[in-house]
């Protein structure tokens, strides 16, 4: 492995040799292409019905991605929504669940791509969406 990259690589992602960080936007808008696509393709579940979207920013010094799912159901309708905030150059996403802040997933270079670091795995941009939206999901299915 080139000095550069294990010295890219051992900086939590960023790159530290002057080079740009140019991932983690092309990361955050396949992560946004992919919820939006998770969301289109929401499962039929028995005696409820899901509906959702996805709300996007790809300009400003600040991206930002809004994801609500709803369930409707006979008497009960139940939300869950997630906000996620990307700052071009940056190693993270900052993350709020129902108004609540959670833990930022940390963006790190691995095998010269850009993945979510998440539970000690390295997670593509669409592998990071198909997870959040199934959580998200399951958040309003339990209920």
């Amino acid at each position: 492995m080139a000095t550069e990259e294990r010295r890219a690589e051992s900086h939590n992602g960023k790159v530290a040799s002057g080079e740009s960080w140019l991932g983690g936007e092309d990361f955050w808008r396949r992560f946004v292409d992919r919820a939006v696509l998770n969301l289109q393709g929401m499962p039929r579940r028995k005696g409820m019905t899901l509906s959702g979207g996805v709300s996007a920013s790809r300009s400003g010094v600040l991206h930002d991605c809004r994801i609500q799912i709803n369930r409707h159901s006979a008497g009960h309708d139940e939300q869950s929504k997630m906000g996620l905030w990307y700052s071009p150059g940056d190693h993270q996403i900052q993350c709020w669940y129902q108004n609540q802040r959670m833990k930022d997933v940390e963006l790190k270079l691995y095998r010269h791509e850009v993945y979510a670091a998440v539970a000690g795995k390295p997670l593509s941009a669409e592998q990071f969406a198909d997870q959040l939206v199934s959580w998200m999901l399951t958040q309003v299915s339990a209920k």
